[in-house]
């Protein structure tokens, strides 16, 4: 007899060939941006990266809130299923 050859178990191809899914379809949480801000104050320095969140009106922390907002409903969304 010639030699045999096996086949690989279906369950074990399923969840080889289904890794890239799962890792692609894991949530990141957005990132702020980091912006070197320094305030002197009574002859010492303040620092702050993330100052530019402050400004309310400004379209690029709009921008931002809403993908946290977006993040953290798919979080809650993914908890409530799971």
């Amino acid at each position: 007899m010639g030699a045999m050859h096996r086949r690989p178990a279906p369950i074990i191809l399923v969840v080889f060939m289904s890794a890239p899914l799962y890792l692609s379809a894991q949530l990141m949480p957005p990132t702020a941006k980091k912006v070197h801000t320094e305030k002197h104050i009574n002859g010492g320095a303040l620092t702050d990266d993330y100052a530019w969140l402050r400004e309310r009106d400004s379209p690029e922390v709009k921008k931002h809130l809403e993908a946290e907002n977006a993040y953290a409903e798919q979080s809650l969304r993914r908890q409530a299923i799971g």
